[in-house]
């Protein structure tokens, strides 16, 4: 039996596992209470937003199950932050970037042109 099968070694990874995933879970809850919030009532609230999801992967991440770790990916996708720092982040830097990488090419040709 070598060290990571060792009992209490596991043991160890579950609680740390279940306590990150815990925490995780219940910010992405109050995540979705804040969407929620804000499409009902139009009052915002901010937390750290894609902290929910990090916890909750983390968590996946530590528990010691293979099946587990093979969809630690989920929270990131399940936590409403998470997904609006996904999308704006690829918004930001292939479709904005992009058009400005157009425009500079146009502005140059435009340049070498004259």
């Amino acid at each position: 039996m070598t060290a990571a099968e060792h009992p209490s070694v596991v043991f160890f990874f579950e609680v740390i596992g279940l306590l990150l995933f815990s925490v995780g879970s219940f910010i992405i809850i109050g995540n979705y209470a804040i969407v929620l919030r804000w499409a009902f009532w139009r009052r915002s609230a901010s937390i750290a937003p894609v902290l929910g999801g990090m916890i909750a992967s983390l968590g996946m991440c530590f528990f010691p199950v293979a099946m587990v770790k093979w969809l630690c990916w989920m929270p990131l996708l399940i936590d409403p932050g998470c997904c609006l720092a996904i999308v704006t982040y690829f918004t930001q830097e292939y479709i904005i970037g992009l058009t400005q990488l157009r425009w500079r090419r146009i502005c140059a040709w435009c340049v070498v042109g004259l």
